[in-house]
């Protein structure tokens, strides 16, 4: 199934974070095959009303010891660690006030073996790490390919959240997200982007590095599309232009990037092959990040469309022999 074929609807539990309500699950509507999405009240978080048009979103900005930071280990949680530390650590870019979003890629109904999604330890260092910060609010969010219920289930993803007491949100509902624009684009000039995402204060982007049948390589621009509500327009217009317009609004503050595991063929769903190199790459730059994993794919940046246009508009660099790398083992 790609990504046009998204089954755009499911059904959203309610979790409690504090005193906010937030969307933590899909259910299969009962008696149903089919999957239908609970929608946020009116003014709720999550709910994109009463929000408008949002600017390109802006988010702090960090100085951070070097370009990319790269961890090599076995233990992909320990790697994850490690690798955020080579770059200062998580305390850089959140506080104990900030409204937290990760967005690891958990698109496919693929166990963490067929690396098609984001490894749930990866997902689990991540939010352990965060949680001895203590941000204010911390949520997941996904818009995923497949049906969410059995992603989120057979990704691990569902377990991991649980586990930590954080919602695992999946926004279902053309009310769940807010309107941008990207002043900046060529092609794409405004989208719709989950609310949670819009209203943070700290956007972390978790993908995993694969190949891409439509788009070579996905890592972290090409993972920002589950973050939209209308993923067919990008296809009728210019999906790798409207790949790189979008990276011009949304940035994440930080990119924590899973190649513990990488996809070479069969991408992005898989099955394929799958080769371990055992890394973390953690980035602010998304387009030096995207350049950096295209070698663990047997590809360069110049192969890939969206990377070198998101290079032209200014998002980052794509060149990877000027960049600053700091490599650790874990």
């Amino acid at each position: 199934m790609t990504r046009r074929d998204f089954i755009k609807t499911c059904l959203l539990g309610l979790a409690g974070l504090g005193a906010s309500k937030l969307f933590s699950g899909c259910r299969p509507q009962a008696g149903s095959n089919s999957a239908v999405a609970a929608e946020a009240p009116a003014g709720a978080p999550g709910s994109g009303q009463g929000i408008g048009s949002s600017p390109a979103i802006k988010k702090k900005q960090v100085t951070p010891p070097c370009d990319i930071a790269v961890a090599e280990g076995e233990d992909i949680a320990a790697t994850t660690v490690a690798a955020l530390g080579a770059y200062g650590g998580l305390e850089q870019f959140v506080g104990k006030d900030d409204k937290v979003v990760l967005k690891p890629n958990l698109a496919w109904a693929r166990t963490p073996e067929q690396a098609a999604n984001t490894h749930p330890d990866v997902l689990t260092a991540v939010l352990e790490e965060l949680q001895k910060i203590g941000p204010a609010e911390l949520v997941v969010v996904e818009h995923p390919c497949d049906s969410a219920e059995v992603t989120f289930e057979l990704s691990g993803a569902k377990q991991v959240c649980a586990q930590h007491n954080v919602p695992l949100i999946c926004p279902g509902s053309e009310q769940m997200y807010t309107q941008v624009n990207y002043p900046n684009g060529k092609t794409l000039k405004s989208d719709g982007i989950i609310t949670q995402i819009v209203e943070s204060t700290v956007y972390i982007n978790m993908p995993i590095v694969k190949v891409h049948s439509a788009t070579v390589v996905t890592v972290t621009l090409k993972n920002q599309m589950g973050s939209i509500w209308n993923r067919g327009a990008y296809h009728r217009t210019g999906l790798q232009q409207c790949i790189a317009d979008a990276a011009t609004g949304l940035q994440p503050t930080l990119n924590i990037i899973d190649a513990s595991r990488v996809l070479l063929t069969g991408g992005p769903k898989g099955p394929g092959t799958v080769e371990k190199p055992g890394e973390l790459i953690v980035s602010t730059d998304m387009v030096a990040a995207d350049a950096y994993c295209c070698g663990l794919l047997g590809k360069t940046p110049q192969d890939v469309s969206h990377i070198m246009l998101a290079a032209e508009a200014g998002v980052g660099t794509a060149d990877v022999n000027s960049l600053n790398i700091a490599r650790v083992t874990a």
